[in-house]
């Protein structure tokens, strides 16, 4: 099974795709921590951790080096954070007939404006593997770290509400592309706690199975 999990910044998606591979086997491919590890330029690098888009060329390069790996080895995958843009779209049909892989479905989590505020302004980078989680958890559930940083593109309201517009304005898009391939669109209720998403995803994703 080949999922992408897509939705607006602070709706889960790093937190359910590190959920979802206790049940389903498959390696996460997290955009965000593939691109801090690329080698950018200055500019680029600044770019990223204010929360900016990256230019698509980059980010497609870099996502399908990461699936080129997986592929070989016969390894499933779940995309977090790919694609985030209508070309980055088309990019992942492209590389699906090259490489031969299917996408099984589009996860899309729902979550209300508010909600992603309150969330953003309250997460926390692991310092050791830099996962994102709420700080609630208490400690990072990819490495198991307690060591925390704040991202600065969680800290500034401005930059928060540019990332939810940029999310919006190809929101539709992006999901018209997926069912315009016959791809299965699952909606998802992300404004639920961490435990009442990841049991209503298992249950609608293990039909898949």
């Amino acid at each position: 099974m080949n999922l992408v999990i897509f939705g607006p910044p602070g709706s889960g998606k790093g937190t359910q795709s590190l959920q979802i591979c206790s049940y389903v086997s498959a390696s996460v491919i997290d955009c965000g921590k593939l691109l801090r590890t690329a080698a950018l330029t200055i500019t680029q690098s600044e770019d990223l951790r204010a929360g900016k888009l990256l230019p698509d060329e980059l980010v497609i390069d870099v996502i399908k080096e990461k699936l080129k790996e997986l592929i070989k080895v016969g390894d499933n995958f779940i995309l977090d954070g790919f694609p985030r843009s209508v070309v980055q779209c088309h990019a992942l049909f492209e590389m699906s007939s090259e490489l031969e892989f299917e996408i099984s479905c589009l996860v899309k989590f729902e979550v209300s404006e508010r909600e992603v505020f309150a969330r953003l302004l309250e997460r926390f980078v692991c310092k050791a593997c830099g996962g994102l989680h709420d700080v609630v958890l208490g400690r990072c559930i990819s490495c198991g770290s307690v060591e925390y940083e704040r991202r600065s593109d969680d800290l500034k309201v401005e930059s928060i509400k540019k990332r939810l517009m940029l999310y919006s304005a190809v929101e539709r898009d992006i999901v018209n592309l997926f069912r315009s391939r016959s791809i299965k669109v699952l909606s998802i209720d992300a404004g639920r706690s961490v435990d009442e998403v990841a049991a209503d995803l298992r249950t609608q994703l293990l039909m898949f199975i």
